[in-house]
């Protein structure tokens, strides 16, 4: 059962479906704190239009069926398809579904208008341990997309035990039906990972991205990135990688792979890439909460980023113009004043 309160009069609300705008052009929509699971389809689906806004909703336990525990469907979570403009898509909470594409855009034939998703901003989304079963998939999914969308100061955690059978990514480029994902900008996002199969990030069939002052960071020691050899033309600048074994993979680029730090550089040219302990707080102590992967004083994430014209950050933070790696920037604590005697001296 999905409970929205949305400013669109007459949302379509199906039990255990989806809400979705593909049937006539939709204008000026807001998906505002609506809750939707046991869906066997996408939470929200925005077809065609412009002037969406999905901010503040949880959608969770998506795809699971009576038999196989999933179906195969490719998404779960929110989805912007061919023919969109002017998206937001921010602080939603999006968890535990059993399958590909959680949140992501898609440029597809068949819908009337099979234009190439535009200006989508994909920002500030919590993503945690939804499963991978689908070949190539992603939390953040980029079936689609040009430089005039971003993927920015997201946080996505995949524990152990929760990586799925297939190879799931935190960010996979590729291609919907009728093209490919375009320089879409991967900016100041968080993965933290836990899994032998799949990487934090990876691009296939002709795709590319920007991807710039990302924590990529992965307890399982799989490799960081996969490019394919037809998706070798990314940018990567001032990532900050930690978590490795040494007897896996740094990366993959094209047909280069490398296993350590400076053949990475060489095959990529991201001459600022670092591996080093990003030293989250994890208040918790296990990596549950967003403000878990807040940065502790001495982080090497700390002014160590390049400037991508971002404003905010996950909390809402101001970003200076050297920036912070990651979804997080950090905010010394603030000292308590000191209590000053007043008085005549004795």
């Amino acid at each position: 059962m999905q409970y929205c309160q949305g400013s669109q009069a007459g949302t379509r609300v199906f039990d255990g479906e989806f809400i979705t705008y593909n049937e006539i052009v939709p204008y000026n929509i807001t998906i505002d704190h609506c809750t939707g699971f046991d869906m066997i389809s996408e939470g929200v689906w925005v077809g065609y239009g412009s002037n969406f806004i999905i901010t503040n909703n949880e959608f969770y336990d998506g795809h699971k069926d009576s038999g196989s525990g999933y179906s195969n469907v490719d998404f779960g979570g929110i989805l912007a398809s061919s023919g969109v403009s002017n998206v937001i898509i921010s602080n939603n909470y999006v968890h535990d579904i059993y399958d590909s594409g959680l949140v992501g855009l898609e440029w597809q034939t068949g819908y009337g208008n099979d234009n190439n998703p535009t200006n989508v901003s994909i920002t500030k989304n919590l993503l945690i341990d939804n499963k991978q079963h689908v070949t190539y998939g992603g939390n953040i999914w980029l079936g689609g997309g040009d430089s005039s969308s971003i993927v920015a100061y997201n946080i996505i955690e995949v524990t152990a035990g929760n990586c799925g059978t297939n190879t799931s990514m935190g960010v996979q480029a590729a291609a919907g039906t009728a093209g490919s994902a375009a320089g879409v900008k991967v900016y100041n996002n968080t993965f933290f990972y836990a899994c032998s199969t799949g990487q934090p990030i990876g691009a296939n069939r002709g795709a590319y991205i920007d991807v710039e002052n990302n924590i990529l960071h992965n307890t399982a020691g799989n490799s960081m990135v996969w490019l394919q050899n037809n998706s070798p033309a990314s940018t990567f600048k001032n990532n900050l990688y930690y978590g490795l074994n040494g007897t896996y993979f740094f990366g993959r680029w094209g047909s280069n792979s490398g296993t350590t730090l400076s053949t990475w550089k060489a095959a990529s040219g991201e001459k600022n890439a670092q591996i080093a302990n990003p030293l989250f707080i994890n208040g918790s102590g296990s990596y549950s909460l967003a403000t878990d992967f807040k940065l502790q004083s001495g982080s090497p994430a700390i002014h160590a980023g390049t400037n991508v014209g971002l404003t905010t950050d996950y909390a809402g933070n101001p970003v200076p113009s050297v920036p912070d790696i990651g979804a997080y920037q950090f905010v010394a604590p603030i000292s308590p004043p000191k209590l000053l005697r007043v008085g005549k001296p004795e």
